[in-house]
């Protein structure tokens, strides 16, 4: 999952000098994760207008089960708990990729205003080699565009999903 050619993304606990790789780091994180699932729900259900209620569902996650967490980190990140970006996640489901691109598109420009308290820190796009309709059962996986959001200090992990399939009875968190 690293990528050579960007600098490595960590979660950041502010006026902290606590190690990265300490139970008391981790737990400051799970802090600043908890205080971001507001302000993230806020951000997100923002980015949808009135005409596109009924095509895009929002669903905010409970944190990541702490064993998770610790096991991904002495896994993949040497102990480093810092690593650890998804342990806040959303998902976006949007019925086209006409209404995907909409929300996308109003998540750029938030971004991109001053004092947003919203930044895009990461970005992978997986929609490639998708096609529609879905002809064959190789098509059939979930495509997305996974962002990590910088929202309140805290970095989120947000996955924006083409589902067509999917119904939205105004069941939103």
């Amino acid at each position: 999952n690293n990528n050579n050619n960007s600098h490595t993304i960590t979660q950041r606990i502010p006026k902290s000098s606590t190690n990265p790789k300490s139970i008391a780091y981790l737990k400051l994180i799970y802090q600043s994760a908890q205080q971001a699932l507001s302000p993230l729900k806020t951000h997100l259900f923002s980015l949808i207008d009135e005409k596109d209620k009924s095509k895009v569902q929002i669903d905010i996650h409970p944190l990541k089960q702490l064993e998770k967490s610790i096991f991904t980190a002495m896994c993949e990140f040497g102990g480093d708990f810092s690593m650890l970006l998804d342990i806040t996640k959303a998902s976006v489901k949007c019925t086209s990729v006409n209404t995907l691109t909409k929300i996308l598109s109003r998540l750029i420009s938030t971004c991109r205003e001053k004092g947003s308290g919203i930044e895009i820190v990461k970005a992978q796009n997986r929609m490639d080699g998708f096609s529609f309709p879905m002809n064959d059962l190789e098509d059939s996986g979930n495509r997305d565009v996974l962002l990590n959001l910088r929202i309140s200090g805290h970095i989120c992990q947000v996955q924006f999903l083409l589902n067509p399939s999917f119904n939205n009875n105004n069941n939103n968190n």
